[in-house]
């Protein structure tokens, strides 16, 4: 997807005064020199404004602090989390000495799969990705870090299916396959995480592990983190610059999710199951890579123990990108844009990242055989870019409120859901009984549309 065309700013005409105010002892020529010369910078200092960091605010009052969307949490600037649960307030205290915006406040999770006859995701995904934009630290040119205790500083959350357990511990933790004592140190970074799901890329297979990597991450004895991210494999994120943004938003307690507006806004579903195509109340983003709140890991967790993405994946034929637009707008759940993450090899300093890092065949379809540039679409290659000083992400405050482009948009409360047949027998997600799941069918969502 190409980046959103950016705003032409005019440069302002300059009155007859002031052209007069030149001294008359110049040649006309130098003075329209001159004049050019003016005009221009301006032009080149705005337009820099206007390509570079033409991304919507994430200061905390640009954000709405109302919704009207059904049963909204309540909550008061400065709180913290308001559930009693001796378990979370063990958990909570976990994150106490990292400060608002810290990596460490963010679970950051990605799906994959090991086999002992194809390595492939291991040792180019996986591996790179932990020595890379996940590492614990980073400096001006790689990767370092020393502690031994090297997973529980910073780990990188790796949702597996069953049958990936014996070749990963095998390769990574058994030491029963011989490998590089680098490659070793990096496998301690990953943390696995098994699951009962079928094996495949597309359609119920990531549904199903994001479904349940995040009930097992939140649900059980890890840190009670403020935010929980879900991507591909073969995504490369800014994470320091994620953090801070995310810091800007609401309280961590307050029910939301977050996704780059690169995702921008379409009708429910996909293909030849898609619904309310010209209705305002139901276009909503897509969601890889996604990132819950607390809040909406809290609201949702009793669909997602109850099998609702991977049923609604199945009822609409969708993978979990799509399959995640479905699940958040029953939810009617408050969506925050985030500047872009676009494909390879698209560039720019206010991305959040970007998709298919290392997949060689992607980058073989788009920019051809004859490409040589093979390494710049690894995750070596990719840091290595990211990594120019040309390519510093903008602070916070230098980011410029857009409220007028397709795209940049915040999406306080989305409705549309309640048009629906499924709404009108069964009522808000949020108060179905533990272990049900009324899927929404395609023909559902079609009733009330006129």
């Amino acid at each position: 997807m190409d980046p959103p065309d950016s705003i032409q700013v005019e440069t302002p005409p300059r009155s007859s005064s002031q052209l007069e105010q030149a001294p008359q002892r110049r040649r006309r020529g130098a003075h329209s020199v001159e004049l050019i010369l003016i005009a221009t910078i301006s032009f080149v200092i705005l337009s820099l404004f206007n390509s570079e960091f033409i991304v919507r605010s994430y200061s905390v009052q640009n954000v709405p602090r109302e919704f009207d969307s059904p049963n909204p949490a309540a909550w008061e600037e400065g709180t913290t989390a308001t559930d009693s649960r001796e378990r979370e307030q063990s958990r909570e205290s976990v994150l106490e000495n990292h400060p608002r915006g810290s990596i460490h406040r963010i679970a950051f999770i990605t799906f994959s799969y090991v086999r002992h006859n194809d390595t492939n995701k291991l040792f180019n995904f996986l591996l790179p990705a932990v020595d890379t934009w996940a590492a614990p630290l980073h400096d001006a040119h790689n990767t370092t870090f020393n502690n031994p205790n090297e997973r529980e500083e910073f780990p990188l959350y790796v949702v597996f299916s069953n049958t990936s357990r014996k070749a990963f511990e095998d390769i990574c933790t058994h030491d029963k396959i011989q490998i590089p004592p680098q490659s070793r140190k990096l496998c301690r970074r990953i943390h696995p995480i098994y699951v009962d799901c079928p094996e495949g890329r597309w359609g119920e297979s990531p549904c199903c592990k994001q479904q349940k990597g995040l009930v097992e991450i939140f649900g059980k004895n890890y840190p009670l983190y403020d935010w929980y991210a879900f991507f591909d494999d073969d995504v490369y994120l800014r994470k320091e610059y994620v953090a801070t943004l995310l810091a800007e938003l609401q309280p961590p307690d307050f029910p939301m999710a977050a996704s780059p507006y690169s995702q921008q806004a379409k009708p429910i579903g996909h293909g030849r199951k898609t619904c309310g195509v010209g209705m305002k109340q139901f276009l909503y983003p897509w969601g890889q890579p996604i990132f819950y709140s607390r809040g909406a890991m809290k609201m949702m967790e009793k669909g997602y123990r109850a099998n609702s993405l991977v049923s609604q994946c199945a009822a609409f034929d969708l993978t979990h990108d799509v399959g995640n637009q479905v699940l958040n707008w029953m939810y009617s759940l408050p969506m925050a844009t985030l500047p872009p993450l676009l494909s390879l090899p698209l560039m720019r300093g206010d991305y959040i990242g970007n998709h298919w890092v290392g997949r060689e065949e992607m980058r073989s379809k788009t920019r051809g055989e004859r490409d040589k540039s093979v390494e710049s679409w690894s995750f070596y290659g990719t840091h290595k870019k990211w990594m120019d000083p040309k390519l510093k992400h903008p602070r916070v405050e230098q980011l410029v409120t857009v409220r007028k482009v397709d795209g940049y948009k915040w999406y306080p409360n989305v409705t549309g859901f309640h048009q629906t047949l499924t709404y009108e027998l069964h009522g808000d997600p949020q108060t179905w009984e533990e272990g049900q799941w009324f899927t929404m069918q395609y023909s559902d969502c079609m009733v009330h549309v006129v």
